[in-house]
């Protein structure tokens, strides 16, 4: 469940995948706004003092929204997305208490997965997994304390493994080639 809104006039982020549950007991202050030279907004925003506390939307020029982003007494919490001009999702992160926290996403302009990361706390954390444009898993490894740990694989456009590294507390220790006649083969071509 989420829930990311201004709600009587107060601010309210639930967002149980990330793990934020902020709701405001004071009333959100004035929004602000700033226009290009032509009128068009261009971002919004609300403020507590000089700490940005609420969404804060970024515009581009056609009027479509480039970003979103939630913040709670100037640090960011809950989802940030950004968007392509012609309002495609490119990039979702989450924040609790203004560090990366739970996963953060890229995607092809089509809505398909390009990369997902996890976070914990701020570091890397977790597998991280990387797609072609047809949605084959293109790279996947896995991070611990910011950390390369395990191993970290590499798979071609048809699902097939073409190598991996194998690593221990980010450092290399075992380079596997799956099919080493064929990735000569494939170089040799090209």
């Amino acid at each position: 469940m989420s829930t990311y809104d201004i709600i009587d006039g107060y601010l309210t982020i639930i967002d149980d995948e990330v793990g934020v549950r902020f709701c405001d007991v004071k009333p959100m202050p004035q929004e602000e706004a700033r226009f290009d030279k032509e009128g068009h907004l261009l971002w919004q925003g609300y403020f507590v003092g000089a700490l940005l506390h609420g969404p804060s939307k970024f515009y581009f020029a056609n009027g479509h929204l480039s970003s979103i982003s939630w913040y709670v007494e100037g640090k960011k919490e809950g989802k940030a997305q950004f968007y392509s001009e012609e309002g495609h999702l490119l990039h979702e992160v989450s924040y609790k208490h203004g560090k990366l926290q739970g996963s953060e996403n890229y995607y092809y302009p089509d809505g398909i997965l390009r990369a997902q990361l996890m976070y914990a706390e701020g570091l890397l954390e977790g597998v991280v997994s990387l797609y072609y444009p047809n949605g084959t898993l293109k790279r996947t490894l896995t991070v611990k304390n910011g950390k390369r740990q395990g191993v970290d694989r590499y798979f071609d456009e048809n699902g097939k493994e073409s190598f991996s590294f194998e690593y221990e507390d980010g450092r290399n220790i075992k380079t596997l080639v799956a099919d080493p006649i064929e990735i000569r083969y494939r170089a040799h071509l090209s």
